[in-house]
């Protein structure tokens, strides 16, 4: 019997201690006060100041505090997936399940035995109040080294998107280096009519800028854009032409569809046709 239950120990220990090791890597943070600090910082508020240099710092300090806790969960966790990021800010943000217009995206490679280096990209949302400058769109880009940590790439808030909620859906991705290219689209928040103003962009994101590769037409409104299923890097866009719509003509309704050339890293428009 005594030596069952020292072989039942050693057996014990032999289970338990890769779990625990395990459990050290697999770390995600606490959001609740993630949580609190964002609800300070957007959302309705009858005392609030509106004019634009108190919006610009309340966007820059909720870049601030999201960056904070992105740094510092990957820095705990480095591998984690882009699932489980998205999951923690989409909780800190009461967006589960991405279910939020706006709500926080997450976009990385997968880890592998051998990685020493990650680039992620993240979008969000900061959410005031509803016109010009109510509503704003984060775009930033994280990087992870092995041996130097995690720190904030580079970031932007488009102007051309101030008073839009939007959505965003991975393009493509090119690698060496590692750059995405994100369909950023929306409308103006509490918009009502026959057209809703609304744009579509896309947006290239690295480690080491975020800039604008396409933007639709201006004066257009019930945008929608989307990256469809086909295996073919493209996207496509339908949309309403505000003036000939408003003025009673044909082909108000448009769809555009847009294709790249992978090797090349450019893009094309292959189909502009009426809808109507």
């Amino acid at each position: 019997m005594r030596v069952f239950a020292i072989a039942s120990a050693v057996v014990l220990i032999v289970i338990v201690s890769p779990v625990g090791a395990q459990q050290q890597d697999h770390t995600l943070l606490p959001t609740a006060t993630l949580a609190r600090e964002i609800g300070v910082l957007q959302g309705p508020k009858a005392d609030a100041r509106v004019d634009a240099d108190d919006l610009k710092v309340r966007v820059a300090r909720m870049r601030q505090v999201v960056g904070n806790f992105i740094v510092r969960q990957i820095e705990v966790y480095p591998s984690i997936s882009k699932e489980d990021l998205q999951k923690q800010l989409g909780s800190a943000f009461g967006c589960p399940l991405n279910s939020c217009i706006s709500g926080p995206r997450v976009f990385a490679e997968s880890w592998g035995p051998k990685t020493t280096h990650r680039d992620f990209v993240i979008t969000y949302g900061w959410f005031g109040f509803y016109g010009k400058g109510g509503s704003e769109t984060i775009l930033e880009s994280y990087v992870w080294d092995q041996g130097r940590g995690a720190l904030l790439g580079a970031g932007r808030v488009p102007p051309f998107f101030s008073g839009f909620l939007t959505e965003q859906e991975e393009v493509c991705w090119f690698s060496n280096p590692s750059t995405y290219w994100l369909l950023v689209s929306g409308q103006v928040g509490g918009a009502s009519g026959r057209v809703l103003s609304g744009s579509a962009a896309v947006i290239e994101i690295s480690a080491e800028q975020v800039k604008t590769v396409w933007t639709a037409p201006a004066g257009i409104g019930n945008v929608e854009a989307y990256v469809p299923p086909s295996g073919v890097p493209l996207w496509e866009i339908e949309y309403v032409d505000a003036k000939r719509l408003y003025s009673g003509l044909p082909n108000a309704r448009l769809l555009d569809v847009y294709q790249i050339d992978y090797a090349k890293r450019t893009f094309r428009r292959v189909v502009h046709q009426p809808l109507d």
